[in-house]
């Protein structure tokens, strides 16, 4: 489980194998941890247990990732705009509080920008 976008508590995942293989994840690759607030709700919600390739920290298209930013841990979809720059978009629909934020090659160093890995699986209970 991360602690902060730095560090990391090593814990044992149990993941079913065959799901990684489908996907070609490497299991020494995979990390976790609780998502915390509700930028990503409903897709992601409110301390879910998201699952992270750390091996795959390019974006093709689109994708969610977890990334770091100016020292905080984030989770975004994230899409590549012209000359190397990137959008982060949350996927909670009120976007009064969960902007789109737009970053340049250059903010992007500028601000220790720098992708963890691509989410490819959640866990979440559901209410009762």
């Amino acid at each position: 489980m991360f602690n902060d976008a730095n560090e990391y508590e090593v814990s044992t995942i149990k993941i079913d194998r065959s799901k990684l293989r489908e996907r070609q994840i490497d299991p020494s690759c995979v990390r976790s941890f609780l998502s915390e607030g509700h930028s990503m709700s409903p897709l992601i919600p409110h301390r879910s247990e998201v699952f992270c390739d750390i091996s795959r920290t390019e974006i093709k298209n689109e994708g969610i990732f977890a990334v770091c930013h100016g020292g905080l841990f984030k989770v975004k979809k994230l899409f590549r705009t012209p000359n190397g720059g990137v959008r982060l978009v949350s996927t909670n629909t009120n976007k009064d509080d969960y902007p789109d934020e737009f970053l340049s090659a250059d903010q992007m160093k500028e601000e220790a920008f720098h992708i963890v890995g691509q989410v490819f699986h959640v866990n979440h209970p559901i209410p009762f």
